[in-house]
């Protein structure tokens, strides 16, 4: 099926580009073995489960506020029953647009309950470096750290993020290489009593 929403969004002419694919591109040769993570699916228990401890439910809370009726982009979406469960979590939290990213990703793109859906074939850097400036909030959940090893591309993959994430916009995960550049380019890390981080772009 094609993805016409998810690739309209690839707008952006980056002037960085040259720079950015051979990162990419040794990436995508070089990534490491696809395992399942202890971080697999721990972000959507978190945000699915109403019977989580009440810091759970307040983190719920907080992540329904600040996406409501917005774009989520899910880099390392995982397959199969993942992207099935985000669909879920996707229309429970009433996020306007989410977008699943990952090499192994099967294609597809549908709409339900007024939120439009789509898991895209990709590298993650590559996508976000395509995205508009300003458009997005992001979410990173470990696969990232377990598969790419190269220090420079997680750099640059928080700096397309800095430039990508909207305005006050969030960016949220239980782990991720990235997370360890957000604070030096622009990002503050909230409060919030869990094992999960979010971040928000001053």
């Amino acid at each position: 099926m094609a993805l016409v929403q998810a690739k309209q969004m690839l707008t952006y002419e980056n002037p960085r580009r040259a720079q950015l694919e051979p990162l990419i591109e040794r990436a995508r040769n070089g990534m490491g073995e696809l395992l399942k993570t202890p971080y697999t699916g721990l972000t959507w228990d978190y945000l699915a489960d109403p019977t989580f401890e009440n810091a759970h439910n307040e983190l719920r809370k907080t992540m329904q506020n600040s996406l409501a009726g917005k774009t989520l982009v899910d880099l390392g979406c995982n397959n199969g029953y993942y992207q099935w469960r985000t669909r879920e979590i996707a229309i429970r939290m009433g996020i306007g647009r989410y977008i699943g990213i990952d090499l192994t990703a099967d294609e597809r793109e549908l709409e339900r309950d007024e939120i439009h859906i789509s898991t895209v074939k990709a590298d993650m850097l590559d996508f976000v470096s395509r995205l508009p400036s300003e458009s997005a909030n992001f979410m990173l959940n470990g696969i990232d750290a377990r598969v790419i090893h190269d220090p420079a591309y997680h750099r640059e993959l928080a700096a397309e993020i800095h430039r990508a994430t909207e305005r006050d916009g969030r960016v949220f995960g239980t782990k991720s290489e990235a997370f360890r550049f957000l604070e030096r380019m622009g990002f503050t890390e909230l409060e919030v009593n869990t094992a999960f981080h979010i971040f928000k772009k001053k």
